[in-house]
């Protein structure tokens, strides 16, 4: 059965700022139905703080909530937008567990991002 899914990968300024963006994103993932959470963390890449999430839900409702709280944490809100250096994001019905496996940008894929 397909499930929704999003994803996210940042550049960010320091790795306290990296540490404190895992904080509110395993806050924000507490009481959401979860289906499988293929990783929420960070780490030094060369010389870049890198954050990554990759989490499935059994719900639009949830997905699409952990969707909105992380692009107001990386555009929008004035506190945190500015330690996001750079975002590479989607959200989709992730279909890998389906009979017909099918290409992620063909459902429901909603990419967003900061250069």
């Amino acid at each position: 059965m397909s499930k929704p899914r999003v994803m996210i990968q940042a550049v960010i300024d320091t790795g306290v700022h990296a540490q404190l963006i895992l904080d509110f994103v395993v806050q924000e993932l507490i009481g959401k139905n979860i289906f499988e959470n293929h990783g929420v963390g960070f780490g030094l890449e060369v010389t870049d703080w890198i954050f990554s999430a990759d989490v499935r839900f059994n719900s639009r409702a949830d997905r699409d909530t952990v969707d909105a709280f992380l692009r107001n944490r990386a555009l929008v809100r004035p506190q945190t937008r500015d330690w996001f250096k750079s975002v590479k994001a989607n959200s989709h019905l992730c279909t890998h567990d389906d009979v017909e496996v099918k290409d992620c940008t063909t459902t429901e894929f909603v990419p967003w991002g900061k250069p």
